[in-house]
């Protein structure tokens, strides 16, 4: 289809929008392959959430938790989209109710389709059937937040706090007959227990949903579909499963007692204790995968500092050595550090091999022949650095910014097929949260600003598999990629993943392994693994008393 642009039209209840689909929208009809060009105001719609005095106790507390509980920027800010849609036509027209969904006359579907529009969007209330369906050339399209696995009502992102459950669901889906949905995209967030945080960090990122799927119909229609068909994400309502309504005063109470006395006990629990990370080592057979048998060893930081994201790197003469996130728990920062082990588990005293005026974690540490270089965490700075080492290990030299303007973290570089492959979260929107999304890049040589993205971009949206944990390794013949899960509470546990394609244009993996902080009831997390043949290091955050 490239040359001309797709036309989308809106079907809305009114202009006033969040400020998440207002960002989408703009985004939309900025770019070079899709246009504005219809609106489809619907007259009778209605929220579907319920009100008075059974839900008296979500509705008061969800306005005081706006007040207190502050979301910047406010995803649900009310914004006017008059001033995106230009000169679009803008048809006024009545819904009706029939057997439980929202229908059109016939006379309206046809003055739609008149406008010929490629894809619609839906971004009002109601549940809708009938010819608006199937009216636009590729579909009717809309977002779910919560797992469209399940059969959730309203209101939207609520039930996964109060169930406690560790992630929150959104995805964009073509609606079609029957309940039935082909999912564009789906993509899983940390819940939030603030109930207004939860909803706006899975809406930011949700923002790019719509403006990804679109560039890529531009660019092959055949393909696009192809993809929405192999991708296995074709969706039913499961319509056994208990349809969410806004909770009731008794659910919501009990809810309320339970969340803050959790959150009181956790208050006292810190008056006396803290916690800490620490660093974890196992030397072990060189071919023995890392969890396979579990035997790490503790190395502890002093009580005024912690010690994350290990990244071990051994010398041709067969010495050790860890270099690490060191954080100053007086000055609110991290610098680099570096540690020798040796396999009595000695190890030298810490120093420190790279600090800025800003906050610098996740040393990755590889080499490219006899050269030695490193990529450290630097968001703070909005940028991918490239350090080279000058004299192993303590002195580092700047080569150049690999990515900059950029929220990235955990960036992982591997080498294959005469390729450098960057593996990096990457945080798209103001307001989202940088733990959901991988995004995968390329290049030719090293040195070099000139990544090429992936088309798949991001290959992974999940916070329960998606930022990287540590560098690929290979074992047996096959290469398998660590990776964070994030979603119970940050770098809750780390993932072992096998690469099954990599190349230019796919990328795929499945979860093999995985290690949870339940080896030790005094370890909480642990989100870093650091493996080569003969070592492995970790990560752990430990409870300790002060």
């Amino acid at each position: 289809m490239p040359g001309q642009r797709i036309k989308i039209g809106l079907l809305i209840d009114n202009f006033i929008l969040p400020a998440w689909i207002y960002e989408m929208l703009k985004r939309v009809n900025e770019s070079e392959y899709a246009t504005i060009s219809l609106i489809i105001k619907n007259e009778l719609s209605n929220t579907g959430e319920s009100k008075g005095f059974n839900n008296l106790a979500y509705s008061l507390y969800r306005k005081l938790e706006s007040k207190i509980v502050k979301t910047r920027p406010d995803a649900f800010l009310r914004k006017n989209i008059t001033d995106i849609i230009g000169n679009a036509a803008v048809l006024e027209v009545e819904s009706f109710s029939k057997e439980g969904l929202d229908h059109f006359e016939e006379k309206d579907i046809a003055l739609i389709a008149s406008h010929q529009p490629d894809v619609i969007l839906k971004l009002g209330t109601g549940k809708f059937g009938g010819g608006i369906l199937n009216v636009a050339k590729y579909g009717l399209w809309a977002y779910q937040i919560g797992d469209y696995t399940l059969a959730k009502g309203v209101p939207a992102g609520v039930w996964e706090a109060i169930e406690g459950k560790c992630s929150t669901g959104i995805s964009l889906k073509i609606l079609k007959e029957n309940g039935e949905t082909d999912i564009l995209c789906n993509s899983y967030s940390s819940t939030n227990v603030a109930i207004n945080k939860n909803i706006n960090l899975a809406c930011w990122k949700a923002v790019s949903f719509v403006p990804r799927q679109l560039k890529k119909l531009y660019e092959n229609a055949d393909i696009f579909f192809l993809n929405v068909k192999n991708n296995n994400l074709t969706a039913s309502i499961q319509n056994n499963k208990e349809l969410y309504k806004t909770p009731g005063n008794s659910k919501f109470i009990a809810y309320l007692f339970k969340r803050y006395y959790k959150f009181a006990k956790r208050k006292l629990w810190k008056l006396f204790h803290e916690e800490q990370w620490i660093l974890l080592y196992s030397f072990h057979g060189k071919n023995e995968f890392p969890f396979s048998n579990f035997n790490y060893k503790e190395l502890m930081p002093p009580k005024d500092k912690f010690w994350a994201d290990p990244c071990d790197f051994t010398t041709a003469d067969g010495r050790h050595f860890i270099f690490f996130e060191e954080f100053v728990y007086k000055t609110g920062k991290a610098h680099l550090s570096v540690v020798e082990l040796d396999e009595s588990g000695k190890i030298s005293q810490p120093k420190i091999i790279l600090e800025k005026p800003y906050h610098l974690s996740y040393p990755f540490v590889f080499n490219v022949g006899e050269d030695i270089f490193m990529v450290p965490e630097s968001i703070a700075n909005k940028t991918i650095e490239l350090y080279k080492c000058k004299s192993f290990p303590y002195e580092w030299e700047f080569r150049m910014n690999l990515m900059e303007n950029i929220e990235a973290v955990d960036t992982t570089i591997h080498f294959q097929d005469g390729k450098y492959w960057m593996f990096v979260n990457i945080k798209e929107n103001k307001g989202a949260s940088a733990w959901d999304e991988l995004f995968l890049f390329s290049a030719d040589t090293l040195q070099t600003a000139n990544w090429q993205p992936h088309p798949q971009n991001p290959v992974i949206s999940d916070v329960r598999a998606a930022r990287p944990a540590g560098r690929l390794f290979t074992h047996n013949g096959k290469l398998y990629r660590p990776s964070q899960d994030c979603s119970c509470t940050y770098g809750y546990a780390t993932n072992i993943n096998e690469v099954l394609v990599l190349n230019e244009k796919e990328y795929s993996e499945k979860r093999v392994d995985a290690l949870y902080p339940k080896w030790n009831k005094k370890v909480t997390a642990v989100h870093t693994l650091s493996h080569s043949d003969g070592l492995s290091v970790i990560d752990a955050r430990y409870k300790r008393r002060m």
